[in-house]
């Protein structure tokens, strides 16, 4: 408990409850991202720049973290290859606008997934832990077993630094680093994924397993990209580059597993072939 207390004030963490559509406020012209505190935290939407601008009406879990700019550059910084492979300077980029949260929360709405917490740039190992004590949707069999090693890469490997869009089946909850609604999508679509299984904790246990994950990220992907598409605001090119290059780099970080210090070489080349796999699908589209 020590450590996670000193993890959590160190990495700039504010557990304030939950924010909902409805008890939402902006105390001055503050970006969602610049929340100081409990009675400054607005919604998904519910500010911008200059300040409140509405309330959005969608998923009511949501959590900031505090803003530390020194530590979010260094997430900036360490998240600087996955830009690369991806080729989007938004991907961790660890300032989420509104429009992201929203467009996420939307999804989460959309899907029914009102139990699922929506964390959007926040460290918060003590409340994981007790998500995941809280967990009823998962058996204790695979939450205290899995699911504490799951909970632990958490702990200390946390998002704030290294990134990665993310979401934990075991503590249901989706994190978010990335200031491009897709990369918040695609984790939120495993949610969805593993909200319709009649055993989702041996579900999650298995996709946890090298290779086998990829059979939920395909799944993922084909959501998300039939989400976009039904709802007409999302340019199609640049869904699938994001989407196709995300899948290449996770299987080549798959592949990766097998053969110690090689992980980066298969991401690179597996974010390739999935640009590629996107341009060419983009060219078919347009003949």
């Amino acid at each position: 408990m020590r450590l996670s207390l000193l993890l959590a004030c160190s990495f700039g963490v504010t557990s304030f409850a939950s924010v909902s559509a409805q008890s939402s406020q902006c105390d001055a012209p503050i970006r969602c991202g610049d929340v100081k505190g409990v009675g400054q935290a607005c919604n998904s939407a519910g500010c911008d720049s200059a300040g409140c601008d509405g309330l959005h009406q969608g998923h009511s879990d949501i959590e900031y973290g505090q803003r530390n700019a020194v530590i979010d550059s260094v997430g900036w910084v360490v998240g600087i290859p996955r830009k690369l492979m991806i080729w989007d300077r938004r991907i961790d980029d660890h300032d989420v606008s509104p429009q992201t949260v929203s467009t996420v929360s939307t999804y989460l709405s959309d899907r029914g997934l009102q139990d699922v917490k929506l964390r959007v740039n926040q460290y918060d190992p003590i409340g994981e832990w007790k998500r995941l004590i809280q967990n009823k949707r998962v058996s204790p069999g695979w939450k205290y077993t899995a699911g504490i090693l799951r909970t632990a890469e958490y702990t200390v490997l946390p998002g704030r630094i290294f990134g990665r869009d993310d979401y934990n089946p075991f503590t249901n909850t989706v994190s978010i680093y990335s200031d491009t609604p897709v990369m918040g999508l695609a984790p939120s679509a495993y949610a969805y994924d593993v909200h319709q299984r009649e055993l989702p904790g041996t579900y999650a246990t298995f996709q946890s397993l090298p290779l086998i994950a990829m059979y939920h990220e395909s799944i993922a992907t084909k959501d998300v990209i039939d989400y976009t598409m039904s709802k007409g605001t999302f340019h199609a090119p640049e869904v699938r580059h994001i989407l196709y290059s995300r899948y290449g780099m996770e299987a080549g970080g798959e592949i990766g597993r097998f053969i110690p210090g090689s992980g980066t070489v298969f991401e690179v080349a597996g974010a390739i072939g999935g640009h590629s796999a996107a341009g060419l699908q983009s060219e078919n589209v347009q003949r």
